[in-house]
């Protein structure tokens, strides 16, 4: 009997350590790496046109091929220092790009959608 209630019990602690674990990595698989670009004023102001240059520079550099992603029309979410830019592909893959302004930096960081 006590060596049952240990297996239950060791079984219960590796489960409640292993489902975490599992749906932070699930999340996590969806998500690229950081890219950081310099924002200099003279180059103008932070636009969604800005952004959108910067976002498909990610698309780019995560090893994607632009010219198989487009925009999605009237996706495009902007506030003062950060736009999100929704695309799409023929396969109907979605791709989410997060652009922020970071004092002189720019942080993009593109996620897959589900």
């Amino acid at each position: 009997m006590k060596t049952f209630v240990i297996i239950l019990v060791g079984l219960t602690l590796i489960g409640l350590v292993a489902i975490p674990f599992v749906a932070h990595r699930s999340v996590q698989s969806r998500i690229g790496p950081e890219h950081v670009f310099t924002f200099a004023e003279q180059s103008g102001a932070f636009t969604g046109e800005y952004a959108l240059a910067r976002a498909l520079e990610t698309l780019t550099r995560d090893g994607l091929d632009i010219s198989a992603w487009q925009e999605v029309a009237g996706s495009r979410q902007v506030t003062s220092n950060r736009v999100v830019v929704v695309f799409t592909n023929s396969t109907a893959s979605t791709r989410f790009v997060h652009v922020a302004l970071d004092g002189q930096r720019v942080v993009c960081q593109a996620s897959i959608g589900k």
